[in-house]
């Protein structure tokens, strides 16, 4: 809304977030999902609007999907329960294992919290550490063993956004160790 100049309806969504959006749900939220549609959506807003309370509120909402990453390999199980923290869902594919580090690297961001980014690498790098020989990535993993899923490799829905995001990670943030990662998936 803001970009098309509708800046009073914008304004009108952005006291709705604020005042009345609450995330203390007992519900189950797909990790993946809610990381780029809700968080990504409230640090866009943030950003065109640079209002703090929802900068707030977009915190409020990863401190939420924290708990999934609590997993051995550091990749976020696919089910977070929004109020208590429980998750589940063990296997993941690769984009819901490793397509988290532009929202949670914003937001450690502008929050200067790095532990946001830090749990998204860390699931990015559990996935890439697993690669096979030929340096190529399983569609899936298991989040408490780190066990490849699966003998199939390929860049199409499940895959594409973990490889794109780490790309638009490295030219974001200029991680270097995340800029070699892409390279090397690229070239296999």
């Amino acid at each position: 809304l803001f970009l098309m100049g509708l800046k009073e309806e914008a304004k009108k969504i952005e006291t709705y977030v604020v005042d009345s959006l609450r995330f203390d749900k007992d519900i189950d939220a797909k990790v993946f999902e809610v990381n780029i549609r809700i968080l990504g959506g409230l640090l866009s807003m943030y950003d065109l609007s640079e209002n703090p309370a929802v900068l707030e509120k977009a915190r409020d909402f990863a401190d939420r999907m924290m708990p999934a990453f609590d997993t051995p390999t550091g990749v976020p199980r696919y089910w977070v329960n929004l109020k208590t923290g429980e998750s589940r869902g063990d296997t993941v594919n690769l984009a819901e294992a490793g397509t988290n580090l532009i929202e949670l690297g914003v937001l450690s961001y502008y929050t200067q919290d790095p532990r946001y980014y830090q749990a998204a690498k860390r699931a990015a790098l559990a996935v890439y550490e697993r690669r096979s020989a030929l340096d190529l990535l399983s569609a899936g993993i298991n989040v408490q063993t780190g066990e490849v899923v699966g003998k199939s490799s390929h860049i199409c829905a499940g895959a594409d956004s973990y490889y794109e995001y780490l790309y638009k990670s490295y030219l974001l943030f200029g991680d270097e160790e995340i800029g070699a990662i892409w390279q090397t998936c690229i070239a296999a």
